[in-house]
């Protein structure tokens, strides 16, 4: 389903996506979440959403993996039965948030609501439909019709199956976040393309603004703190273009970001990883504090979930629990000298430690066990921003090699130094004030939450600046992306020190980092507004493939098999073809798969073979030999030409065709 922007289906349906979210979502998180005696209502109805989503990704992959998956609409019965019988209680609860709520000042929820149509603003307007087609701009032309084959896939078929290569498992990629739209679309009959594109972008812009939010005011109540720190996720993003101006005159708009809070949403994984993560950070508080076994699970559940979501946000939640248990347990060592005592002391750790890294390892390993790890590649990135293609540093290029080849160290390390604080201005901009934690910052924060977040800040760093992934190459950019919500934190905080000192010089110190923060997310902002206005789409899908997607979904059988026409250029990007009709197609998103390690060597020889075949019998029996049902071809094709030799219809059954597209049945 497809609808235009000013069909009322469109706003229809986003009502039914918010009834169908909150049963799918928020009531069963809510039944967990309404029992924490030590967070006041508003707090409880909040962390709701993450609970219940992580445990709606957790019926799917598990009901999936069971072949059972009409479980689902069991378990949402369950919930509904649940939510009536305690009816009262969580209806007191919702009663208590809504009064609580209004001690927010109105100014703070307008920020809130800000923050959400900026943070989506880079994808509310791919998927849009009108008379040229299906449109879409930047990345989302790629990797967002990605996510719609794999959402539309995962609708059909578990364990999951490529949708551009034919009976290929999804490798080295994570999918929970396609999985649970998946099981949106499949339960509710939602609009794949809307759902991912609007609904879901607008719900977690806004939830991941008031987690934000909701947590620095907890741990300062301050509401200028913890709007900077909103302002921060949204606006912040590099200063390329202050380094570009400085180095060669010019804005250098063109270098590559890493993050922006603009553009954020580019990536739905991470959208999701970083909601997640957040919340989880109400759990640690808890746990650490109160010393309950349910709340450490509870926390525990939440960043597990997070190796099927994006790895990298399970890493630093991993690594920084481990930190923070490791130097509690040596101190309470040192300090009683009492194992049995320790043990007693951290054993709701111990256990739930092992439980979450056993249900890690079963989300992760199916999919993931051949990925491979990392290269030792030092300072690879740094190397990428200093390249002709980024700032152009080329003294800085002969300069190194002139002190390597003279073997001056010392002048090499020095250049390695300018490389690092060049790549930190480029990939966290303002935020680097972020690790400028005076005293009181940490005060406010507490030691136990800057230890949780310094140690994976460290080694992410360390291994962004000095590794490649053997799979995905590059992709280290991911160790860069996650401590930024750390650095949104203490920024935030730092920037209501300066300005709470009321002290001028501070204020106006204040002032320039916030206006410093400004251009580059402005630009992105600018320049989509432009791209929609003018309908300057990277790629679009013509209305003759959309009606050829619809007819194939009406006539043929979810198990179909469609080999796409190797003239379809843009099918080699991204497996669109797979996403129009729901249907499984041989090839489709080369590059995506190759980025993933997959092996499809086999396929693209098989590509090979049918677009060589002169033959319609030869062709005809290759393509029953590997089971493919259906031709998806170019009018104009010599493929397509070579099966209309079979004047007789004796191999060859023709469907449909229209100016772009014919459609052919294999006999």
């Amino acid at each position: 389903m497809y609808f235009a922007l000013g069909d009322w289906q469109l706003y229809a349906y986003g009502l039914f996506f918010l009834f169908a979210i909150g049963i799918s979502w928020f009531t069963p998180g809510f039944l967990i979440t309404s029992k924490i005696k030590h967070l006041s209502a508003p707090y409880r109805v909040l962390l709701a959403w993450s609970m219940g989503l992580v445990v709606w990704g957790f019926q799917g992959f598990l009901f999936g993996y069971l072949g059972m998956r009409w479980l689902t609409l069991v378990y949402l019965v369950v919930v509904v039965v649940l939510c009536f019988l305690k009816r009262h209680s969580l209806w007191r609860v919702l009663k208590q948030a809504v009064v609580q709520l209004r001690v927010v000042p109105k100014w703070f929820w307008l920020i809130v609501v800000f923050s959400a149509g900026l943070q989506v603003w880079s994808v509310i307007g791919s998927g849009r439909v009108n008379q040229m087609g299906m449109l879409f701009f930047g990345v989302n032309s790629v990797d967002g019709v990605m996510h719609l084959a794999y959402i539309e896939t995962l609708t059909r078929l578990f364990p999951p199956i490529e949708p551009g290569a034919m009976d290929i498992p999804i490798q080295n990629y994570h999918y929970w976040s396609d999985l649970m739209m998946a099981d949106l679309v499949r339960v509710w009959r939602l609009p794949t393309l809307h759902l991912f594109f609007q609904y879901m972008p607008l719900l977690l812009g806004w939830l991941t603004a008031s987690t934000l939010g909701a947590f620095v005011y907890k741990i300062s109540k301050s509401w200028l703190a913890a709007a900077l720190s909103i302002f921060f996720l949204t606006l912040g993003s590099d200063l390329s273009y202050l380094v570009s101006f400085l180095h060669n005159g010019t804005f250098g708009w063109e270098v590559s970001t890493i993050d922006a809070g603009v553009t954020h949403f580019l990536n739905m994984p991470q959208v999701f990883a970083r909601f997640v993560l957040l919340q989880s950070f109400f759990w640690l508080l808890l746990s650490w504090q109160y010393k309950k076994m349910w709340y450490t699970m509870m926390y525990m559940l939440l960043i597990s979930s997070l190796f099927g979501i994006k790895i990298y946000h399970g890493l630093y939640a991993v690594i920084g629990t481990g930190s923070i248990l490791c130097f509690g347990i040596l101190s309470h060592l040192a300090r009683y000298k009492d194992i049995k005592a320790t043990t007693r002391e951290y054993h709701r750790w111990i256990v739930a430690g092992i439980l979450g890294a056993l249900v890690a390892l079963a989300i992760y390993l199916p999919v993931n066990k051949a990925a491979g790890g990392l290269v030792w590649v030092p300072l690879e990135w740094p190397k990428q921003f200093m390249s002709a293609t980024n700032f152009d540093f080329r003294e800085w290029w002969l300069k190194k090699q002139v002190f390597e080849a003279a073997g001056n160290l010392r002048r090499v390390w020095v250049l390695n130094l300018q490389a690092f604080g060049v790549t930190l201005l480029a990939v966290f901009g303002t935020r680097l004030i972020g690790f400028v934690s005076p005293r009181k910052t940490a005060q406010t924060l507490g030691s136990m939450f800057v230890l949780w977040n310094a140690v994976p800040t460290a080694m992410f760093l360390f291994l962004g600046l000095n590794t490649m992934q053997t799979s995905g190459g590059l992709n280290t950019f991911n160790f860069f992306i996650v401590p930024i919500i750390f650095l949104t934190i203490t920024a935030g905080l730092l920037i209501t020190q300066l300005i709470t000192a009321k002290r001028t010089s501070l204020t106006l110190l204040a002032g320039i980092i916030l206006l410093a923060t400004l251009p580059r997310s402005l630009y992105f902002l600018r320049e989509y507004a432009s791209r929609y206005q003018t309908h300057q789409v990277d790629n679009l899908i013509r209305p003759e493939e959309l009606a050829a997607g619809a007819f194939i979904q009406a006539t043929t059988q979810p198990t179909s098999v469609i080999y796409v026409d190797a003239s379809f250029s843009y099918n080699e990007q991204t497996p669109y073809v797979s996403f129009i009709t729901k249907r499984q197609t041989v090839l489709g998103g080369d590059g995506l798969l190759e980025s993933h390690a997959q092996d499809i060597s086999g396929l693209q020889a098989l590509q090979k073979s049918i677009e060589d075949k002169r033959d319609a019998k030869k062709l005809h029996a290759l393509l029953q030999q590997n089971n493919i049902t259906h031709l998806y071809l170019d009018p104009t094709s010599e493929l397509s030409k070579r099966v209309l030799q079979d004047l007789n219809n004796v191999y060859f059954a023709p469907l449909l065709e229209n100016a772009k597209v014919r459609i052919v049945a294999v006999k």
